[in-house]
C-alpha cells in the first residue's frame, strides 16, 4: 500500500486526495514523519474543503499524544464540514484520551441523535457501549 500511494503522489503531485491517501497509509504503517508531511501537503493544496486530511492529521497528533494540535485539527475539520461524522468520532476519542469521559459520551450521543449529521457505525456502537457500560 505504501509503494502504491507513493506512486499515486508521483503521478498526481497536485492532487490533495493522493497526498491524503499517502498520509493515511503512513499513519496505519506508523511512518509518522512521512504521514505528517503528506497530510500537510494535502492541506497546502486544499485546506478549505478537506475535512478528511484535517481529521487524519488530528489522528496522527493524537496518536503521538499531541492533544492540543489534534484538537486544533479536528476543529478545522469541523469548520470545513460540520457533518463529517468521522471527525466527531475522532474528537470523542480525543476527549476520552484526555480523560474527559463525559464529554466523549456526549459527543457520541449527539452524533447518533443528530439527523443532519451522517451517523457512523463507530459512533453508534461506541454510544451503545458507553450507554451499557454506565448501568
Amino acid at each position: 500500500a505504501l509503494t502504491l500511494s507513493k506512486r499515486s503522489v508521483q503521478l498526481r503531485p497536485h492532487d490533495h486526495i493522493a497526498w491524503n491517501l499517502l498520509g493515511a497509509v503512513c499513519i496505519k504503517q506508523k511512518v509518522y514523519s512521512l504521514a505528517q508531511h503528506a497530510c500537510i501537503k494535502s492541506l497546502n493544496i486544499d485546506k478549505d474543503d478537506n475535512p478528511v486530511a484535517w481529521t487524519n492529521l488530528g489522528l496522527l497528533y493524537m496518536l503521538n499524544k499531541e492533544y492540543t494540535l489534534s484538537n486544533q485539527c479536528y476543529s478545522e475539520a469541523q469548520s470545513n464540514d460540520p457533518k463529517y461524522a468521522q471527525c466527531w468520532v475522532a474528537m470523542a476519542y480525543l476527549a476520552r484520551a484526555m480523560g474527559y469521559e463525559g464529554e466523549a459520551e456526549k459527543i457520541f450521543k449527539d452524533l447518533v441523535q443528530d439527523r443532519e449529521r451522517k451517523s457512523t457505525v463507530e459512533g453508534t456502537l461506541e454510544y451503545a457501549v458507553n450507554f451499557c457500560h454506565s448501568d
